[in-house]
């Protein structure tokens, strides 16, 4: 069988223009938020969503200011599946001192088994919306 799409050249998509946000933008967003800590580690760490929220505290290395990242959880169908991380890579991410503080009460109080951040009835935290965050979704050019 002959593919008949062989030989035609596609125009790749450019990639887009990474933008980040100032220290300043982080700290607004952070005291904005309903989770000021999370904000803050999920912007100077770098981490996916899945992998922040499967975090435990005993992969949490306060001394030398390291994250052990071993798991991650994604969202299936509305149920939560935690599974190993994308490209089934562990990896250990470093963290800035000035959040010190706030990753050391994070884990205050809770067994090495417990995650970092779970939601008030102990589940996995989900990623918020315009609806969850008590605004109207915009539409487009508003």
């Amino acid at each position: 069988m002959k593919n008949p799409a062989r030989g035609i050249a596609i125009k790749r998509k450019p990639l887009p223009e990474e933008t980040f946000l100032t220290h300043r933008q982080v700290e607004a967003l952070a005291q904005a938020s309903r989770y000021p800590t999370l904000v803050r580690f999920l912007a100077y760490t770098g981490l996916r969503w899945g992998e922040v929220t499967a975090l435990r505290v005993r992969n949490v290395d306060t001394v030398k200011r390291r994250l052990l990242i071993r798991e991650a959880v994604a969202e299936v169908n509305g149920k939560h599946i935690l599974g190993s991380v994308k490209n089934h890579e562990r990896r250990i991410v470093a963290y800035p001192d000035f959040i010190d503080v706030e990753i050391a009460d994070a884990c205050l109080a809770k067994a090495a088994d417990d995650r970092l951040w779970t939601a008030s009835d102990g589940t996995f935290l989900r990623p918020g919306t315009a609806e969850t965050a008590g605004s109207k979704p915009r539409c487009r050019g508003a």
